[in-house]
């Protein structure tokens, strides 16, 4: 049950639509809608170039200590193994490599939308989504 002026907090993950070549071009709306009536009790809408660029996982080997983390234009990796990264764009167009021991930053040459990143070990290869 909500409760009126309390301020709830959580997580939110939602799939970029490709038709949204450029993410300063979009918005995402937020609406509580009262469960008996179906109306809109209080709504908000957010360009996208404010919202901080976020990871959601496609497929992930939970086993794995490769962790992925996004920073402005770049992605970094950290692992205590060699590891190689690559990313691509959601079409398959490989847009950034790199490869090192420990902790690997790659950019995304100035692309804007979904990325793919793969993060291979020896052993164990991770595989996240990330919106950039």
């Amino acid at each position: 049950k909500m409760e009126a002026g309390k301020s709830y907090v959580g997580n939110l993950e939602l799939s970029y639509p490709e038709q949204i070549a450029e993410r300063e071009n979009g918005k995402i709306a937020v609406m509580i809608v009262d469960g008996i009536t179906g109306g809109i009790v209080n709504a908000v809408v957010f360009p996208l170039k404010n919202i901080s660029t976020g990871i959601s996982n496609a497929v992930a080997d939970k086993a794995a200590d490769i962790d992925i983390a996004v920073y402005g234009g770049s992605v970094a990796v950290m692992t205590n193994d060699n590891v190689t990264v690559e990313l691509y764009t959601t079409s398959g167009t490989l847009i950034g490599k790199a490869a090192g021991n420990g902790s690997v930053t790659v950019g995304t040459n100035g692309y804007h939308g979904a990325v793919i990143v793969k993060a291979a070990t020896a052993e164990k290869t991770v595989t996240k989504k990330i919106v950039m």
